[in-house]
């Protein structure tokens, strides 16, 4: 396979859950393609090759494409009903594009129009665009406020990209935006007199007892048999295919002897944090791949033991699932001074890990300190992990 780097950002629909993802990608440093090539490449190797579902599951996938692609016949070969095609900003516009993407129109693809801004030029595109994205870093807020309000008119929905906190989420959501993509549900909703309820009050406890670095395996069993809905969880869990246990397990107990008390505390750790909030479940899927590529990078850096780093990249939401700041968070669990080094401040090999990985899901790749095309394997293989563990949790 040619060489090339991939990421992928979440886009949310009104209700924060998952609608599509964007494809991110770039031609790796050795192999000389450019933009136009690099998407050829995707396209033949990633979605025709491998197919969509290794990447983006059963959810659309937008994929940026230049002029020369646009009036390539291989887009035809491309699933309709899984695709948007985005049309990059800086594309020429004649005849012969706008005749290529009223041909995939009329076709049945769905046209998005990248890094909008208004000039005359593109009001054929627009008349053919089902989707129309909003940089909200390249205009002022007042600008794509009159923008949205010119393009409510039009047959089109409306995506705000680089949204950066709740605030200006809501703002664009009470403008009539259909879509958001940015991070900003990864960052805790600071509101004064914020407080646990009693639900979240004692998954905290229970973390923090599960997490002590001194606890027993005898101790451990009795604290998670105390909460029968993660006892049952944990059984049905470690009883399912994600494991392919020869033998039934049928107590706490008996998972320590089978599996380990690591091993037991790291998936009594993930299903209590899944049920530790209502925020979008797109928050829990970024601490599943932060954790496991974690485990990963640790692991590829030549640490032998990789269950501390695993649970920092799984602990890395948390202030955003509570609406916390992560200091206060961290005052009511018992974790390791190299944990809250890391989580508080990104100091430490494990903060090293964990920032670069943030870098990554961002795509800022520029600030990266590790090999790219590394960081692109651990990166799906933290992907496919996440989906088969999920399809059992």
């Amino acid at each position: 396979m040619t060489n090339y780097i991939i990421g992928r950002q979440p886009i949310l629909g009104r209700d924060l859950q998952v609608h599509a993802y964007e494809l991110l990608y770039r031609n790796g440093p050795l192999s000389g393609m450019d933009g136009t090539a690099a998407t050829q490449q995707i396209i033949t190797d990633l979605l025709l090759e491998q197919g969509l579902s290794e990447t983006v599951g059963t959810h659309k996938a937008f994929i940026n494409l230049t002029r020369e692609n646009l009036l390539n016949p291989i887009l035809e070969a491309l699933p309709k009903e899984q695709v948007v095609l985005e049309i990059l900003e800086d594309v020429a516009i004649d005849d012969q594009l706008i005749a290529a993407v009223k041909s995939l129109s009329t076709q049945g693809y769905t046209i998005a129009l990248d890094d909008f801004v208004f000039s005359p030029e593109w009001e054929p595109l627009i008349e053919l665009a089902n989707i129309i994205k909003l940089d909200l870093r390249v205009q002022t807020r007042e600008q794509n406020s009159e923008l949205i309000k010119r393009l409510k008119s039009r047959n089109v929905e409306l995506l705000a990209e680089k949204v950066e906190s709740y605030e200006e989420y809501e703002f664009f959501l009470n403008l009539g935006c259909d879509y958001f993509q940015g991070f900003f549900f990864c960052e805790p909703s600071l509101v004064k007199g914020t407080k646990l309820n009693s639900n979240q009050s004692a998954t905290l406890r229970l973390l923090s007892e599960i997490n002590n670095p001194d606890v027993l395996a005898d101790d451990i069993a009795a604290v998670i048999q105390q909460d029968v809905g993660l006892s049952h969880k944990l059984l049905k869990y470690i009883n399912s295919a994600f494991f392919s246990l020869s033998q039934k397990i049928e107590s706490i107990k008996h998972a320590i002897v089978l599996l380990g008390l690591d091993e037991v505390k790291r998936w009594a750790t993930l299903i209590a944090i899944s049920d530790i909030s209502d925020k979008p479940d797109q928050l829990l899927h970024l601490s599943l791949q932060r954790a496991k590529m974690s485990e990963l990078l640790a692991a590829y850096s030549g640490e032998k033991d990789t269950s501390p780093y695993f649970l920092i990249g799984l602990f890395s939401t948390l202030d955003a699932l509570l609406d916390l700041p992560m200091e206060e968070v961290l005052e009511k669990l018992n974790l390791s001074e190299q944990a809250t080094e890391a989580l508080i401040s990104r100091e430490g090999k494990a903060g090293i890990f964990l920032k670069n990985i943030i870098y990554y899901q961002k795509w800022e790749l520029e600030e990266v300190e590790f090999d790219l095309d590394k960081m692109s394997a651990i990166f799906h293989e933290s992907l496919k992990w996440e989906r088969e563990l999920l399809s059992n949790l």
